[in-house]
């Protein structure tokens, strides 16, 4: 159970890291750049955020269900 614990933790960080981190930087600069311009965000901007946005939130999910997996396989484990 360890060992699966710690796929579910291996895996929910590759997820973080192949996903969260790109998305996030991506959202990042497209908030600075509006942030530059002093204006509303474009329309393509918007739908660009919102995008990323949902992204995030969907990976967000999955890491959190994972890490809550490799927690239970661990503590299960544990007593096993």
């Amino acid at each position: 159970m360890f060992g699966l614990g710690g796929i579910l933790a291996i895996s929910a960080m590759i997820i973080g890291m192949a996903v969260n981190s790109p998305a996030g930087r991506k959202l990042g600069e497209l908030g600075a750049q509006v942030q530059a311009s002093g204006r509303p965000p474009t329309p393509d901007q918007t739908a660009t955020i919102q995008r990323l946005q949902e992204r995030l939130g969907r990976a967000t999910v999955v890491v959190a269900a994972l890490l809550a997996l490799a927690a239970a396989a661990m503590a299960v484990a544990r007593y096993a």
